[in-house]
């Protein structure tokens, strides 16, 4: 039961659309768990530290920018913005920090030497140049192959789409605008000729 009621209140927290909601939430959650404790001295032990937790929450999580950016709030506000259906705006950073990884370990280190950073103006020469067009090409060469498996057994199938590959305008709007960007802001830096006098210092975070 305790387990249940911890999951709803993380879900009711991340559906909220008002601060205050969540602030309610919180104190609704923190008087149980210091009931739980005052009832159930074998829960005393995870019921203190749920407040102890609660806490973090409130104090770093609550703070009213913050919140909008993982609540309902800041998804239903970016949906508005971007004039997307809210279902495709996206909470999480793990499409992100997945193509950070694959960005550094897979692309970027074959440029590297012994591990060493490269030149933010020499990363943007590489992404535009090279990074980008692969990774647009696997892209169209995959969604290629899903229409063709789509033909290939459109009978069998029973006229169902059998491929779940998806095409790259299809992809988080975020993954691009981070790629985009990095290339404006790289851009910038060229076009005012800066490049030259801090290439010591701009550097791209590849270790």
């Amino acid at each position: 039961m305790t387990i249940y009621r911890c999951n709803a209140f993380f879900q009711r927290l991340l559906e909220t659309t008002k601060l205050s909601d969540a602030g309610d939430l919180m104190v609704n959650m923190q008087q149980y768990l210091l009931n739980l404790a005052n009832t159930q001295p074998e829960a005393k032990k995870f019921a203190n530290a749920g407040v102890d937790f609660l806490k973090y929450l409130r104090e770093t999580w609550l703070d009213e920018a913050l919140w909008s950016s993982w609540s309902q709030y800041g998804r239903n506000l970016a949906a508005t913005r971007l004039k997307q259906p809210v279902e495709g705006i996206i909470l999480m950073t793990n499409h992100l920090e997945s193509f950070n990884g694959i960005l550094k370990q897979k692309y970027v280190a074959q440029w590297q030497k012994a591990g060493n950073w490269l030149r933010f103006d020499i990363f943007i020469h590489h992404l535009i140049s090279k990074i980008l067009p692969q990774i647009f090409a696997r892209h169209r060469l995959l969604s290629k192959y899903g229409r063709w498996v789509d033909e290939r057994f459109h009978d069998a199938a029973g006229g169902k789409a059998l491929h779940t590959l998806k095409n790259v305008m299809e992809q988080p709007l975020s993954l691009l605008s981070y790629l985009f960007d990095l290339i404006n802001y790289a851009s910038l830096i060229l076009l005012n000729k800066l490049s030259i006098l801090f290439y010591p210092i701009i550097v791209w975070p590849c270790g």
